[in-house]
């Protein structure tokens, strides 16, 4: 099969026609020079048309090396991104953490505020607002025992939380039996 050509350059074709020598087409003038035409067969040349049904688009050799050339490194590049992205060959990172902390607080019973009741584990909003409520229509809370009046309290809940909890018994929460009596 004949190779494709660019059709910007006309493509020289022997002719099929049986060659005579080249002595005998020339004429004696110049048969008898020694130029390097002389020796050479007649040419055809071909139109830069090229027939609709054989038309098809090829890249030149040039063009052929660079779409490899990049098709390669686009390769290259993906793998390269992969690799990096699942973490191929990367040793695991050990971090030294510090150890968890506990809470580090007492509440003063008789003079916490509900949002100082919920950062207790285990005493959520409603509870807090219950334990605020009943302090102030009952009293302050004489021990840590006494908060187990509230609805929803029970020795459980006391027992989990009695570390962060006291109770200061001071003469302003505790009303007197004098002022009482007046």
């Amino acid at each position: 099969m004949p190779e494709p050509h660019s059709s910007a350059e006309p493509a020289a074709v022997e002719s099929s026609a049986p060659s005579a020598p080249a002595s005998d087409n020339l004429t004696e003038d110049q048969a008898t020079t020694d130029s390097p035409l002389s020796s050479m067969a007649p040419v055809e040349v071909v139109s830069d048309t090229v027939p609709e049904q054989n038309a098809r688009i090829w890249f030149g050799r040039g063009d052929q090396l660079f779409v490899g050339t990049m098709v390669i490194a686009v390769i290259v590049l993906m793998a390269v991104h992969w690799v990096r992205l699942s973490g191929w060959g990367l040793q695991p990172i050990e971090i030294d953490r510090l150890p968890e902390r506990s809470l580090e607080f007492q509440l003063e019973i008789n003079s916490a505020t509900w949002v100082e009741w919920m950062q207790l584990e285990g005493i959520g909003e409603t509870l807090a607002h219950r334990i605020v409520a009943d302090r102030e229509t009952h009293g302050p809370f004489l021990s840590v025992e006494d908060v187990g009046r509230v609805k929803g309290i029970g020795p459980k809940t006391i027992d989990k939380i009695r570390p962060w909890l006291r109770a200061e018994s001071t003469d302003d929460n505790i009303p007197s039996d004098d002022s009482s009596r007046e």
